[in-house]
């Protein structure tokens, strides 16, 4: 049996570099797209890199030829500077990648939102990104996996101010968030974020699964 193909935009975040990082190592994949602005720190035959700022989506459609496509991409208010360019990359560029690459028969996807994310939120970036999983959802893969992770552990090159306190804080506000409703907005690494990605995109099951933290601690590859 052939290896499988695997599509990723956003390759050089947190999440998205983990993922590449474990992709090479999966032999399930032969091969790997990494779409986006800048090329991936993670170097590898299995790798071949995309030069695209998506700043035109369809402009990608003809490289979103695959199995399972990989969605890490994601901004801030702060680094956008508006709620138009913010839309854009957490909403717009998802939706219609999701798109191009159902057209071109692409299986799976496996897409990073956040916890607390839903259409009606009153928080904006909560709001963009209920729906993002809206938009992705309604393409129909034969499988969707929509990840929910708080707030992202790891060696992030760019310094927020705010995630960085947030890190340091982490293993003592982990302490008090217990019950089912509150354990889903514990601090996790962006390393098991990616590796739940794998595995519930690899189930052999159709349909949409939303997955929070406790799902993503126990993945396992």
């Amino acid at each position: 049996m052939e290896g499988k193909i695997a599509l990723v935009v956003g390759g050089t975040g947190l999440v998205g570099t983990s993922l590449l990082e474990q992709l090479v190592a999966d032999e399930r994949y032969a091969e790997i797209v990494s779409i986006g602005r800048s090329r991936p720190s993670i170097e590898s035959p299995k790798i071949t890199f995309v030069e695209n700022d998506l700043s035109k989506p369809k402009s990608a459609a003809e490289y979103l030829f695959g199995d399972d496509l990989f969605i890490c991409i994601g901004t801030t208010i702060k680094k956008a500077k508006t709620k138009e360019a913010f839309r854009f990359v957490d909403l717009t560029i998802p939706k219609k990648v999701a798109k191009h690459a159902r057209k071109n028969n692409v299986k799976s996807i496996a897409v990073v939102s956040s916890v607390g994310a839903h259409p009606k939120s009153e928080s904006f970036y909560l709001r963009m990104k209920g729906k993002m999983e809206e938009a992705v959802t309604a393409e129909a893969f034969r499988r969707t996996v929509i990840l929910r992770p708080s707030l992202l552990m790891g060696n992030r090159q760019e310094r927020r101010l705010a995630e960085t306190i947030g890190r340091w804080l982490a293993p003592v506000t982990n302490l008090f968030l217990w019950g089912k409703k509150m354990r889903k907005y514990r601090a996790i690494k962006a390393s098991e974020v990616a590796a739940a990605m794998i595995y519930h995109i690899n189930l052999d099951v159709k349909g949409v699964d939303i997955i929070h933290y406790d799902q993503i601690k126990q993945a396992k590859q």
